[in-house]
């Protein structure tokens, strides 16, 4: 079996079936929880007769940052916070397994930390497959891998002759059938890069062009639609584009792509055949050092392959999101180097008819619990070590407090240099404050050197729950926030874009009421700003300034914004600002003197609601979090009364 060297690895003559028979009994043992005593004792047999002295066993170990060039383990390492460098590098070079585990709340680099170490798995290992459980995350994770490569490419050269210079790894972001469709789709418009994947008759994909296959053969091509090559992008590809221009096959190809002649030109002569196309792609994907897909697309005909037989490690994000049989999918049984990262205190695994019975009062999924458990969750419950990040690098100072206070509050956090409002970064937050300050004079201003949220209330709006899917929406809500964002971006001169402003929210029925009024001429101002979305759809992504619309009312009842995981995704996705938008009394009246309150004398509030699920299940859930954030920043006068 070609697999990663085990140190620790029980002395004797062994065959290769012999090895892999010992690290399927590993996976088993860890799969079930149940130790590796009895794995290890029967690996450790030798005669009795035996004059060495007897040890005992131990788990093997991997080293993950195996890299012999120094040059470029500092150029790599850099990407790491001075202080964690030093217990980094200790902790990924000796891993139990050559599994890792990596955990952090939101804006603490998690993805940039995991990107580091999978490049690290690269130089050592050789090709790596990178998952999260969405395609949003997927992409996220591939633009991080790549980001993090050239940055560290380019540091590693720097003032280094060309002859001795390394090149970034080969990223590819899988994608199924769609890619030669929108391949074709960019030869004949290169401009459309958004709508490639487009049908009238089909609901929108999921393709994206950054580092797809279409992405690296258009500009193989020289395609007017991409970039051009870098000097410093991986040989391969280099070498594909050198055998693409010498192809005689390839000619017409090669001018349509790069403006010779028009696609009406090219359709009506002799074009390049279907199958030329895919054995392109195939190259690329073959040539890949990251492959990134989902586990579902792991699984497909595409990439099974390559999983299989070029993959020598797995780099997982997100993994408090993912359940543990699609990692198990991904990652099959032979104990493969694996490192997972992510926040279990953001949104769990999906669970359908979590609560749900049948009409004699049976469980419809009676293990739905245990599925709500993810892959990360389970393997810290074993006690396998885990890397945390401590220092707070995304948001501005005192944005991060609520979180800090509410939800991690057993984590000790600090901000990092880059969190000073003071910052270039950070001039819309300021921006924000003072907007806010000068319409609002009642409104606190936030302590000195830090930026506070605001809350939009909305008294007397009214939450429409649709009848069949229980989705609720609140069109009174999405327009005091659509006018809050107009006024805001038109009081600053044009130092803010619209683009830089994100609406999320927790309903899809209220996303959809958000996009119908933003369709209204008043609003023709945001047009760059980006669609609304789901708490769901935006994990992983971040905004300078978030909006988020609650939807909800006193008389709708908090919906799932009681949810601890999804409150907190809508509390963290913001670098410079954020803005809430709803009802502060939807747990009932807040206290005036929180401090005169002792304990169990909320006599105003409400501890719990009943509860439907985004995948329609129904629970009895505690608001506690979500009414003390209320209550701070009701005692704080952070809130505005629209």
């Amino acid at each position: 079996m070609d697999a990663p060297k085990l140190e620790n690895y029980p002395t004797g003559k062994h065959t290769a079936a012999d090895e892999l028979e010992f690290r399927m009994s590993l996976q088993r043992a860890l799969v079930l929880g149940s130790g590796f005593w009895t794995v290890l004792r029967t690996s450790k047999h030798r005669p009795g007769s035996s004059p060495a002295p007897v040890t005992l066993p131990c788990v093997p170990e991997v080293n993950l940052l195996d890299i012999e060039d120094a040059a470029l383990m500092d150029a790599l390492m850099m990407e790491i916070l001075p202080a964690d460098r030093a217990r980094f590098r200790q902790y990924f070079s000796k891993r139990a397994l050559g599994l890792g585990l990596m955990t952090a709340g939101p804006g603490f680099g998690k993805t940039t930390a995991l990107s580091v170490a999978a490049l690290g798995m690269v130089e050592t290992l050789g090709p790596i497959f990178a998952s999260a459980p969405t395609h949003v995350a997927v992409n996220t994770f591939a633009a991080r891998l790549y980001a993090v490569s050239s940055s560290v490419v380019e540091r590693s050269n720097k003032g280094k002759p060309e002859k001795s210079c390394i090149r970034r790894q080969l990223v590819v972001r899988g994608y199924d059938e769609e890619e030669y469709e929108a391949f074709q789709r960019l030869l004949r418009d290169p401009k459309g890069v958004d709508d490639a994947t487009s049908d009238s008759w089909k609901r929108p994909g999921r393709w994206n062009l950054h580092l797809s296959k279409a992405h690296w053969l258009l500009m193989c091509i020289r395609s007017r639609a991409v970039p051009s090559l870098h000097p410093c992008d991986s040989i391969a590809i280099h070498r594909l584009q050198r055998q693409v221009d010498q192809d005689n096959r390839l000619v017409r190809l090669r001018r349509v792509a790069s403006g010779a002649i028009s696609w009406e030109e090219y359709a009506n002569g002799k074009m390049v055949d279907k199958n030329v196309i895919e054995a392109l792609f195939r190259r690329i994907l073959e040539a890949a050092d990251i492959v990134c897909a989902t586990p579902a697309q792991s699984c497909g005909k595409f990439y099974r392959d390559w999983k299989k037989t070029k993959a020598r490690g797995f780099a997982i994000d997100e993994a408090a999101n993912m359940t543990r049989p699609d990692l198990y999918s991904l990652w099959g049984n032979t104990m493969m180097p694996c490192i997972l990262a992510g926040d279990e205190r953001q949104l769990p695994p999906a669970a359908m008819t979590l609560n749900e019975t049948d009409a004699d009062g049976n469980a419809i999924n009676r293990l739905g619990r245990d599925a709500k458990i993810s892959p990360l969750e389970f393997l810290k419950g074993l006690g396998m070590p885990v890397y945390r990040l401590k220092t707070q690098l995304r948001m501005a100072n005192g944005l991060f407090d609520l979180s800090k206070r509410f939800i991690y509050a057993d984590v000790n956090c600090t901000y990092g240099p880059g969190c000073s409002i003071e910052l270039d970064a950070h001039r819309i937050g300021r921006d924000l404050e003072s907007f806010a300050c000068v319409k609002y004079p009642q409104l606190n201003a936030a302590p000195t050197g830090s930026l506070q949220p605001l809350f939009l209330h909305c008294a007397h709006s009214y939450c429409h729950v649709d009848p069949i899917t229980k989705s609720k929406s609140n069109r009174d809500q999405a327009t005091v926030a659509l006018d809050f964002i107009l006024d805001f971006i038109s009081s600053t001169a044009g130092r803010v874009r619209p683009s830089q402003v994100a609406i999320i929210t927790p309903y899809t029925a209220n996303m959809h009421i958000i996009e119908e009024v933003r369709r209204d001429m008043k609003y023709t101002t945001l047009a760059s700003m980006k669609p609304a979305k789901t708490i769901h759809s935006f994990q992983g992504q971040e905004s300078d300034i978030v909006v988020a619309i609650m939807a909800t009312t006193k008389q709708s009842g908090p919906g799932m914004t009681t949810d601890e995981h999804h409150l907190n995704v809508m509390l963290s996705r913001h670098r410079s600002g954020l803005i809430i938008v709803g009802d502060i009394h939807v747990t009932g009246r807040l206290d005036s003197n929180m401090k005169a309150r002792g304990k169990g004398q909320n006599k105003f509030g409400q501890d719990k609601f009943q509860v439907r699920g985004a995948n329609g299940e129904m629970s009895w859930l505690n608001a506690t979090v979500l009414r003390s954030v209320h209550q701070t920043l009701w005692d704080n006068k952070r809130v505005i009364m629209v």
